[in-house]
């Protein structure tokens, strides 16, 4: 009986032993998720203020292809108002020059 009750107590430190393993691995494995999701949330945190700044810079780029597309519709307009300008003033020129040819002409 008094081996039995050895044996027992021999088990039963063994199986504290055991117990206490389980819980230091149990603590380190919290220890590690805890840090594996800390390191997700930073990455989480990266990810949006890049995808921030991306959206940032595709409307700066918008924003400048609008700007440079209404300088080139401004700069064509102004050529085509020089254009219709300068035909207007040819065409006055030719009527000038056809009235005063009409003139000569008659007076002789």
């Amino acid at each position: 009986a008094q081996s039995q009750a050895r044996i027992a107590k021999e088990e039963a430190i063994q199986a504290k032993e055991q117990a206490a393993e389980a819980t230091a691995a149990a603590q380190k494995a919290q220890v590690e998720m805890q840090a594996i999701k800390t390191k997700a949330e930073e990455d989480v945190k990266a990810a949006k203020s890049d995808l921030a700044k991306a959206q940032q810079e595709q409307k700066a780029a918008a924003d400048a292809a609008k700007k440079a597309e209404d300088g080139k519709n401004k700069a064509e307009k102004t050529v085509q108002e020089l254009k219709d300008k300068m035909q207007a003033e040819k065409n006055a020129t030719t009527e000038s020059i056809q009235k005063k040819l009409d003139e000569a002409l008659a007076a002789k």
